[in-house]
């Protein structure tokens, strides 16, 4: 068979012409991906990545109350967040705010009442779990509120501490004072809500700027006086003292920031809370002081006329024992 027999035979091989016809479509379908891929490529519209805007205060200032309103309603927590940092943002810095809310606690009313201080301690950033279940704004918003001292100066008047303790008064009317007579036994968390924010308050002014204007207000003789430690002197004293001891809550915190200050504890003794300390122990008194200065005089006569010998032959090295020391009182 010559070559030419042999190529035809060849040529005629169905094998060969599978393997071609593979080829040829493997072909196709790859240049097909390809031109499509590159089609796809030269059309695709990348995302614009959103820049991140800020609001500015032109931007806030320029917001009507009318949409702040709408703006707390709105179901996207940050939305909420924002707009109650505006709202507040805008309280803070109006005094004619602050005065209608500080009056407010004034009112006899009790709705109004409580308005007034969910609204001054949402201000003031109190930010417990249980506060704002009572303030009805998300934890979140409430870290969102002034942690800025000059926030809290805007408060730090007399007459604010007046009206909180004028509120305070109010709610000796609004419910019975609890029994204290148990000291293993806790009674804060019974107290009305209103009572807590405006102890609350107190204590927040009290840790930044001291509780002597809040003693100065009547703290002590206008309520923490009238509640139930008992009808005896001794037993009020006694009372008064396991509370502060055996109990942790904001009665007893508030307190202990009126100790810190000499109105604070003057208030308290005229209240017969504490005892009043006797004269003999007082450090001015004449007793202290004569003891005091008498001691003096005696440690400077004690150096002056210290006398020692040293017994020592110099067989063995110095040692405390060889040194004998008389006392000034010792006869000569």
């Amino acid at each position: 068979m010559d070559w030419n027999s042999a190529f035809a035979a060849f040529v005629r091989d169905e094998r060969l012409h599978a393997a071609a016809i593979g080829l040829a479509a493997f072909g196709i379908v790859s240049t097909m991906l390809t031109v499509l891929a590159k089609i796809r490529d030269a059309n695709e519209i990348a995302p614009v990545e959103p820049k991140t805007q800020y609001i500015t205060q032109e931007t806030e200032d320029a917001l009507p109350n009318t949409t702040l309103d709408t703006l707390l309603q709105h179901p996207n927590v940050s939305i909420r967040d924002v707009a109650t940092r505006i709202l507040c943002d805008r309280a803070i810095n109006n005094k004619e705010t602050l005065d209608i809310l500080l009056h407010g606690l004034a009112q006899e009313k009790y709705d109004h009442r409580i308005k007034s201080l969910r609204a001054l301690n949402l201000l003031m950033g109190l930010s417990s779990s249980i506060y704002a279940a009572f303030v009805g704004f998300s934890s979140s918003s409430l870290h969102l509120a002034f942690s800025d001292p000059d926030y809290m100066l805007r408060l730090h008047k007399q007459n604010a501490y007046f009206f909180i303790v004028c509120c305070l008064e109010h709610c000796l009317n609004d419910c019975p004072v609890p029994d204290l007579s148990d000291s293993h036994w806790d009674e804060y968390q019974l107290r009305d809500k209103a009572e807590k924010l405006c102890l609350a308050l107190a204590y927040q002014l009290c840790s930044t700027h001291g509780a002597r204007r809040l003693a100065k207000a009547g703290f002590v003789e206008k309520w923490l006086a009238k509640q139930d430690w008992g009808t005896q002197p001794e037993m009020r004293v006694v009372r008064f003292a396991m509370y502060m001891g055996r109990k942790k809550n904001r009665i007893v915190e508030v307190v202990n920031k009126l100790r810190q200050s000499h109105s604070g504890m003057r208030a308290l003794r005229n209240a017969k809370l504490l005892k009043k300390p006797c004269q003999n122990s007082l450090p001015n008194s004449p007793r202290s002081r004569q003891l005091r200065e008498s001691s003096v005089e005696q440690r400077r006569l004690r150096r002056q006329h210290r006398e020692a010998m040293v017994l020592n032959d110099g067989t063995r090295p110095l040692g405390q024992a060889d040194i004998i020391e008389r006392d000034h009182d010792s006869p000569v």
